[in-house]
């Protein structure tokens, strides 16, 4: 079982999602650059703690792995099977 689990918080929609995506102060929502979220929601056990995407790095090293990889997934594009 997982010790931490990421959430994405504080979403952006639309033209301004766009325009801070090109600021680099938020990242896009699995590949859309119409959605977009600033805010990382880090939950375990006993807490739960909200956290800006640029405060990452100041997060001790076995929390910052983790959430880096989390990252990546929620960033990935997701792919859509038709049936």
């Amino acid at each position: 079982m997982r010790r931490y689990y990421t959430c994405a918080c504080n979403f952006y929609f639309g033209k301004f999602s766009r325009f801070l995506i090109k600021k680099k102060e938020t990242l896009p929502l699995h590949g859309q650059r119409d959605i977009s979220f600033s805010h990382i929601k880090i939950i375990s056990r006993n807490t739960e703690k909200i956290i800006n995407i640029k405060n990452i790095n100041s997060l001790p090293y076995n929390i910052k792995t983790q959430v880096k990889k989390d990252l990546l997934n929620i960033k990935k594009k997701k792919i859509i099977f038709l049936t």
